[in-house]
């Protein structure tokens, strides 16, 4: 459910001290969309516990760290050293790697794995044709 505005609040605290009563408040509201009782008892007594009706911070999912300062270094990084991987770059940068994921996904950068390729010598291709026979 989201949050009421500070607006609200206020009228919700100055009506409950008016009436003494959340279902006469309720009732008085000025639009259709009132607030449960329970708003308007919990608003009363943050006021009188807390003199004002500023909302707190609530735990919960943290913010995104993808902010535009972290793009920005991202960007920055991604010019500058090109050819490295995500892993390092999410250890060089302190960034999640799903981060630094959907930053590159969003700039149409591909990812890639580097991959160990065998040389052939001389012996290898006998040993192929044998193979091959």
């Amino acid at each position: 459910m989201s949050r009421r505005p500070q607006s609200d609040r206020i009228l919700a605290v100055k009506l409950y001290y008016q009436f003494l009563d959340a279902n006469i408040v309720r009732r008085n509201w000025l639009d259709s969309n009132a607030p449960e009782y329970q708003f308007f008892e919990r608003w009363a007594q943050h006021f009188e516990d807390y003199e004002n009706v500023n909302d707190s911070s609530r735990g919960g999912r943290p913010t995104s760290t993808l902010t535009p300062k972290n793009k920005e270094l991202m960007l920055e990084y991604f010019d500058e050293n090109p050819k490295i991987g995500n892993s390092v770059r999410q250890q060089e940068l302190n960034i999640p790697h799903s981060i630094i994921q959907r930053l590159a996904h969003s700039l149409h950068f591909k990812s890639y794995v580097l991959h160990r390729i065998q040389a052939f010598s001389e012996a290898d291709n006998l040993v192929r044709l044998d193979f091959c026979r």
